[in-house]
């Protein structure tokens, strides 16, 4: 009978196909924890852009045309504008895992297309792991714009991740219609990391980077915003010099804000997919453990 119960809970392990082991008591034997990594539900998320996802991309050799958002079977994308603007798709361009890389010397570029991210005002918490490189390879100079509006647009998000010229540390901020805001630092702009914006009205906005809150800008609450078509990826807007000199693997884009312990569910998420385990603090609850979620659910 022992043998039975061992057999068909390693069968349900088997049609999880993400199972994990464990010895019991008997050195010869093996219980079965039937549960499965767990991950964000598409149906939540504003937009959702996954390099590693190839299902998502359509390009022509390396040359990304369109990137489509993880829902509504891509109805949302980000596209751009001319073969010329395209960014390019890398395999292990991100710490040797795949990414999409924005170039401010060919000017690249990817407009939203299909819809609205959000047409109306919002809050947002945002996730997005990726990487800078030296802007246009100036050493001290790092970064750009992750998320534009478009050109006629002041209203719509700007969100920045710069360091200035000789910079040793990289600055997080955004604008909004109150103005321009100044975010914490991160001392390796170069390596691939996780940062987490959590823009709200109704208190100061806060930065996290892998997992580890930052210096808190340096306003008293975040405007609104809106994300509508034709706001841009990779760069301040679609005829701007603020191009991201950098490697987006992973974008979230959540309207409203999240919870603290749904922020380090998808940190943890993100952390374990993307190989920033190392990178949480130890009092992460997902520092040692992928987020996981009971089998069958």
């Amino acid at each position: 009978m022992r043998y039975i119960t061992r057999h068909m809970s390693l069968l349900q392990c088997l049609r999880c196909n993400c199972y994990s082991m464990a010895p019991s008591y008997y050195v010869d034997d093996f219980i079965c924890a039937p549960t499965c990594p767990w991950s964000p539900s598409a149906s939540a998320v504003a937009l959702w852009l996954d390099a590693s996802d190839l299902s998502t991309i359509v390009k022509v050799g390396n040359s990304v045309g369109k990137w489509k958002d993880k829902k509504n079977s891509g109805a949302i994308y980000g596209e751009a504008p001319l073969a010329s603007r395209e960014p390019q798709y890398g395999a292990a361009s991100l710490g040797g895992k795949p990414g999409i890389t924005f170039s401010k010397a060919d000017d690249t570029l990817l407009e939203i297309k299909g819809g609205d991210i959000s047409a109306a005002a919002v809050d947002w918490t945002i996730f997005a792991v990726y990487s800078s490189t030296d802007w246009l390879g100036v050493a001290g100079y790092y970064g750009g714009y992750i998320v534009g509006r478009p050109a006629a647009i002041s209203t719509s998000l700007l969100l920045y991740d710069w360091a200035p010229a000789g910079g040793a540390t990289e600055t997080y901020g955004y604008w909004s219609p109150g103005g321009w805001v100044s975010c914490g630092v991160l001392a390796s702009p170069t390596s691939p990391h996780m940062a987490v914006f959590r823009l709200k009205s109704t208190d100061q906005a806060t930065i996290r980077d892998n997992g580890t809150p930052i210096t808190a800008c340096n306003a008293s609450a975040f405007a609104s915003v809106a994300v509508p078509v034709d706001s841009v990826i990779g760069n301040s807007n679609k005829v701007a010099t603020n191009q991201l000199d950098g490697t987006i693997g992973e974008l979230l884009m959540y309207t409203g804000n999240s919870t603290d312990s749904e922020v380090e569910k998808i940190e943890g998420y993100l952390a374990w997919k993307w190989g920033l385990e190392g990178s949480l603090p130890a009092s992460h609850p997902y520092k040692s453990q992928k987020p996981l979620r009971p089998w069958g659910t």
